[in-house]
């Protein structure tokens, strides 16, 4: 490779590049990327540590330039970190000597930017309301803790810390105050330990303290000293509540075989019985308070109010009686569920006979009789109900009598829960779900006044890195957010379904493809503009498909596929936008289904059909073969010559690139173990994919294959494909 075409190629790469004269440390060639991200126009020729430093009056002590040049070895690698003065960036660097025009040993640097990744994972090792280590990074810090202390022979003391009367501050005084009072006790905590001392928040109003040098009786006495600290806050702020904890302590021997889980555990047990005194010594001091010390008047509420609250904020149906006139009162849900005359219903049980199922009147009649009869006071039966469908559906009744100072019947009030309706509803987002969005096609495409109904798939952007990157939990909670956020902007045509996985489908009544633009779009906005997700760092992005009825399909098993196929076009080709249905993506997707099915074959009969081309690898100063790189090609009976474009990606999303790979690896392997003999310097670059990298077996595969035709691992070079490198942000890997 020439000077002009290494240029071009690494002015188009994403990551800083630079090479430097190991004798004068002049810069001899920098990439635009590197150019942009120091400010610099012209570096060439200039010192590199008087250029890429701040204040430096030598070379930089920190510089891999001198080790490498006692390893000797082209093209090792030496990786290290630095935080950048001059960019306020922090960067992992990969340095090592390359060959370069006319066989001059030059240095050369790849850097790649990891400030972000770096702000992502020690914000996902946080706990955001206190500012400790969360549950995650603290046990992996307390594992490396034991690991440590177990290497020593050394023992140590953990304990495990629960906040008194945290519900009850979050019940009285609002989650707020709760709030504070976490904030507190951890900071009033972590102030009294020790620099060797760890605590992290297990979770709730939970803390787990590792103290590192003392032993059980020193570490309670701190513990205690610190209780009286902290409660000397209560008068500090005027709180109404108090401040204080309960803990239990347990001490890890190093020769105990316990796993993180089992030492918390160890002393969670002994902090429940700690919990148990507390309570005990609370429910005394209770006995001597009379009742009317207690001021009423703060719990008291507006009746209409509190009605109008309830019936909001719940899916199920309210009923309340008044025992003494016999009228009821439904809620509004329910009135148009049972199309009910009113809210307000005067000696209802003729209606309900009406529409109870027949077998089961009899079971729903004794039971409300019991209770006006003055037989019972709490009532509680399953039913089924016709909707106004005309469609049976299962109900759970139940509800509790009040009675007035005088014993008499005064109240009777309770919920009706839809049975079935628990099969209906995703239990994360308490949307419906995918069995619901297929039953709402059929029914609204039956609807007359519908000309027309899209059909959009909304997925969210590199959900996975998500979950990997946090944990499972915050990706339930970015689910939920989604889903909230994106139901906050729906206009009254649309309607929102949870469907699989981090997926959400909605349904989309006499739009045109414009409208239906628009509304992706304000999606969007809404989640790039949402706050929560901001302080959290984690912007979201997300993709859609859409087919429409009846233009591009009739059925829903239809429309939902070609949906389908859209999001998945839009993924391939970017990700973040909205993609519409179309016979290029039908013939697009067809294809690549033809040519999954012919390489299925095609592997299943010895790899019919595959072969792999060599390219020379020519080296500059003397232009003779030094290497080539085998080139994955292959021709199918049916369909011929398909390019690698095509049929590489294929093999990923399925799959097969882990035994074809193999397959590729074990033919260069061959074929270079015969070229050795005339050139033992002789080398072979082979192309490897991400899923052949992160297969447990691959390098164990390589090796016994190496072993197998007696070629040094110096003769092949595994090249990472673009998209390994991108996503890992590394070059090459020899073995």
């Amino acid at each position: 490779m020439g000077f002009d075409d290494f240029k071009q190629l690494v002015d188009n790469m994403q990551i800083n590049l630079y090479l430097t004269d190991i004798q004068t440390n002049e810069i001899i060639f920098m990439n635009n990327k590197m150019k942009e991200t120091y400010n610099l126009k012209d570096p060439e020729g200039k010192i590199c540590w008087k250029t890429l430093q701040k204040n430096q009056s030598g070379p930089c002590p920190f510089c891999p330039l001198i080790k490498l040049k006692q390893i000797n070895n082209l093209y090792q690698s030496i990786s290290w970190r630095e935080n950048s003065d001059l960019t306020n960036r922090i960067f992992e660097n990969y340095d090592s000597l390359i060959k370069w025009e006319n066989g001059k040993i030059v240095h050369m640097q790849q850097s790649i930017d990891i400030t972000d990744s770096e702000i992502l994972s020690h914000q996902a090792s946080i706990d955001d309301l206190c500012g400790l280590l969360n549950r995650r990074a603290g046990k992996e810090k307390l594992l490396e803790f034991m690991v440590k202390k177990k290497k020593a022979k050394e023992s140590f003391t953990i304990a495990l810390l629960d906040i008194n009367n945290l519900k009850r501050v979050n019940d009285s005084f609002g989650h707020q105050e709760g709030d504070f009072l976490l904030k507190q006790i951890a900071y009033a905590v972590k102030q009294d330990l020790d620099k060797e001392d760890l605590i992290f928040r297990l979770g709730g109003d939970e803390f787990v303290l590792v103290f590192g040098h003392k032993n059980t009786k020193d570490s309670a006495k701190f513990l205690i000293e610190n209780q009286k600290n902290i409660q000397k806050l209560q008068a500090l702020y005027n709180k109404p509540y108090g401040f204080s904890y309960a803990f239990g302590m347990y001490t890890v021997l190093p020769t105990n075989k316990l796993t993180v889980n089992d030492v918390i555990t160890r002393a969670d047990e002994q902090m429940y019985q700690e919990k148990l005194r507390y309570r005990r010594t609370q429910l005394a001091e209770l006995e001597d308070v009379s009742v009317g010390s207690t001021n009423v008047a703060c719990f008291q509420y507006d009746p209409t109010q509190l009605y109008e609250a309830l019936i909001k904020s719940t899916d199920d149906f309210i009923y309340i009686c008044n025992m003494k006139t016999g009228i009821f009162r439904y809620s509004p849900a329910q009135v148009k569920v049972f199309n009910l005359p009113g809210e307000i219903i005067d000696h209802p049980l003729p209606f309900w006979k009406a529409i109870v199922h027949p077998q089961d009147w009899e079971r729903f009649y004794k039971s409300n009789m019991a209770i006006g009869e003055n037989k019972m006071d709490y009532h509680s039966v399953e039913f089924r109900a016709m909707n106004s469908d005309g469609e049976y559906i299962w109900l759970k009744c139940r509800g509790q009598l009040m009675r007035d100072e005088f014993g008499e019947p005064n109240l009777f009030a309770g919920i009706m829960t839809q049975l079935d309706r628990q099969n209906k509803i995703d239990p994360l987002t308490h949307l419906y779900n995918r069995q619901e969005f297929a039953k709402a096609f059929e029914l609204k495409t039956k609807d007359k006044a519908i000309d027309n109904l899209g059909i959009m798939v909304i997925d969210i952007d590199d959900f996975k890195n998500i979950n990997e990157i946090y944990d499972r939990s915050f990706g339930d909670f970015i689910i939920k957010t989604v889903a909230q956020l994106t139901q906050a902007v729906l206009p009254g045509n649309t309607s929102i379904y949870k469907l699989d996985s981090d997926q959400m489908g909605l349904l989309i009544e006499n739009s045109t493809e414009l409208e239906i633009t628009k509304l992706y779009n304000e999606i969007q906005k809404q989640l790039l503009h949402e706050q929560l997700l901001k302080r959290y760092k984690c912007p979201i992005q997300i993709s859609a498909g859409c087919a429409i009825y009846p233009k591009d399909g009739l059925t829903y098993n239809e429309l939902n596929k070609y949906a389908d196929y859209s999001l998945q076009y839009a993924k391939d080709n970017g990700k973040n936008k909205l993609t519409f249905f179309s016979n290029y993506i039908l013939e697009h997707k067809m294809r690549s289904l033809e040519i999954l099915k012919y390489i299925r074959e095609s592997v299943s009969d010895d790899y019919r059909g595959f072969e792999l081309n060599y390219q020379p690898q020519v080296e500059v100063s003397s232009k003779q073969i030094k290497g080539v790189e085998a080139l994955l090609r292959w021709q199918c009976q049916e369909l011929g010559k398909v390019s690698p474009v095509e049929f590489i990606p294929i093999l990923e999303e399925s799959g097969l690139i882990i035994p074809v790979g193999l397959w590729v690896i074990k033919k260069a392997i061959q074929a270079c173990s015969k070229w050795v003999v005339y050139d033992p310097e002789f080398s072979v670059s082979i192309n490897v994919s991400a899923l052949q990298m992160l297969n447990s077996d691959f390098v164990e595969d390589v090796k016994k294959v190496l072993k197998k035709e007696k070629l040094a691992p110096k003769n092949i070079v595994l090249e990472l494909t673009e998209s390994y490198m991108v996503r890992n942000k590394i070059g090459r890997a020899h073995v």
